[in-house]
Parts: C-alpha cells; structure tokens; sequence
C-alpha cells in the first residue's frame, strides 16, 4: 500500500525537478546571450558582434591577447614573402592608340596579333586588328578563304575562328591576309603569320 502511495510522490518530484531543469536551462541561456550590465562594469567590455562578410581582416582584433617574439616572427614570414604589387607582366598590354583620319583617308593597319603563332586542328584561335578611325570593315583571307572581323569599337576589329581538320599534308606555315578597306572603297593590306600542326 505504501509502495502505491510512493510511486505518484517520486513521479511528481521527477516532474518538479524536470521543470525546475528546464527553467534553470533557460535563465542561465538568457544570461549568457545578454549579461546584465553589473557584470559587465568590471569586467572586459564586450565587443559588437560584426556579420562575417564584413569583418576587417587585415588588423587583429583589439581584444587578442599578446604574442610571443617567436610567434609573431612566424607569422610575419609568410606576409613579407608576398609582393606588394602585381608583376609587370599580369598587366594586360593596351592596345595601340587609334589614329583618327577623316572619312575618305587612306586607311591604316596600325597593329594585328593572334592568340598564338602555332594552331593545332580543332584550336579555336582569336585575332585583332586595330586600324585607323576610319576604316569600315576587314577582312582576313587564308589560303583562298575569306573571314570578316567583326567591329568591336572605332579602329578595333576581332575574329574568333575554329581550325578545321586537315589533312597532314596541309599542316604548314600560312600568311593571313588582312585587308582594311574606308567607306570609299580603299584598301590597305597587312599579313601576319600562322603555323597550322
């Protein structure tokens, strides 16, 4: 008889000390987010939280503690084997300067330039032709075919182009004929050198 007495006793005191847990859970989670200002008056001040994305990276936080000599040796290492500049050559060369002429000048070639000087069957080569303000269209011709560059600015032609399959008889050194004409009519003529393996 007791022992029915007992079991609704120990149930109720599980409950009661699972919800005195659980307020206990929540009151300390409560106080850890935001602290009352009396433990903070002399404590460390707390920083701001700052979202990830913008963070400063290159100063350490205020609140890091000291470094040793060594440490701090070690890690300067890596920094001071890192340029401060790029090197020259990652500075894409700019294209020549554009000759203006009047509309019925003779026209001019000022620059050409392939993405390579040796193509391979099936490589997709590019070009550019930069001429005189004037010129209205170039054409590029290779071994009997003919190309347009399209216009991509006042004097600024380009031509992407697939190398076709040839036969290995026909894999040689090929001059591309790049041909300038003005509104007029006039023509001027440059070439430039392609090797086809």
């Amino acid at each position: 008889m007791k022992s029915r007495k007992i079991i609704p006793l120990v149930v109720l005191a599980v409950i009661v000390a699972g919800v005195a847990a659980l307020e206990l859970y929540s009151w300390s989670q409560r106080n850890l987010s935001d602290p009352p200002a009396a433990t903070l008056a002399g404590g460390p001040t707390a920083l701001p939280s700052v979202p990830p994305s913008a963070a400063p990276t290159s100063a350490p936080p205020a609140s890091a503690p000291p470094t040793s000599a060594p440490a701090a040796a070690a890690s300067a290492a890596p920094t001071a084997a890192i340029p401060a500049t790029p090197a020259a050559t990652a500075v894409p060369a700019r294209p020549p300067a554009v000759p203006v002429a009047a509309p019925n000048a003779p026209p001019q070639i000022t620059g050409m330039s392939l993405s390579t000087s040796v193509a391979h069957p099936g490589q997709i080569v590019s070009g550019t032709v930069t001429t005189s303000s004037n010129v209205a269209s170039v054409v590029a011709r290779i071994a009997g075919y003919a190309h347009p560059l399209a216009k991509v600015g006042v004097g600024r032609f380009e031509l992407t182009y697939q190398v076709p399959n040839l036969p290995s008889f026909l894999r040689r050194t090929y001059t591309i004929e790049v041909t300038a004409r003005n509104t007029a009519g006039a023509a001027v003529t440059g070439g430039i050198p392609i090797t086809i393996r």
